[in-house]
């Protein structure tokens, strides 16, 4: 991939987030106070517009350059699988619940699939292990340290 078309591209992705920090803001109750002017959506707003306006201008800035290079990534099947799993387990946390069962799914995977040990019975018990210590910390870190129901 072109240095410029990465480049277009997390500048866009960058921007969209600029503009959901403004979209969002506009739903803040507005509490002002007598020393104060302005309300909770005046600095998430002016956050958002800043990043906005700098992507625009650094687009420009990228269009404008003559030189180019290619970008290899690699690794690219594991980061897109990876981010793939991660947003289907955010997806399957929210809709349908079950945090802890989820979790241990998503992390036992992501632990099996990136051990570089070849696949074996021995790795999937090492595997089961790791993810239910894991999950356990996790579950008495939440339950009884943050007193958090997930």
């Amino acid at each position: 991939m072109s240095h410029k078309k990465l480049s277009l591209m997390m500048l866009a992705a960058f921007a969209g987030i600029g503009l959901a920090m403004i979209y969002y803001a506009r739903f803040f109750r507005i509490q002002k106070h007598a020393l104060f002017v302005n309300g909770s959506q005046f600095f998430p707003m002016l956050l958002g517009g800043m990043i906005v306006l700098f992507c625009v201008v650094s687009a420009v800035a990228t269009v404008m350059r003559t030189e180019d290079e290619i970008i290899v990534i690699p690794n690219i099947q594991n980061i897109l699988l990876t981010l793939a799993v991660t947003l289907a387990w955010v997806a399957c946390w929210q809709y349908i619940g079950y945090f802890y069962a989820f979790s241990f799914f998503f992390v036992g995977f992501l632990i099996f699939r990136f051990n570089p040990a070849p696949a074996s019975l021995m790795k999937l018990r090492d595997t089961l292990m790791y993810d239910g210590v894991i999950i356990t910390v996790v579950y008495i870190l939440f339950t009884f340290g943050l007193k958090t129901n997930l």
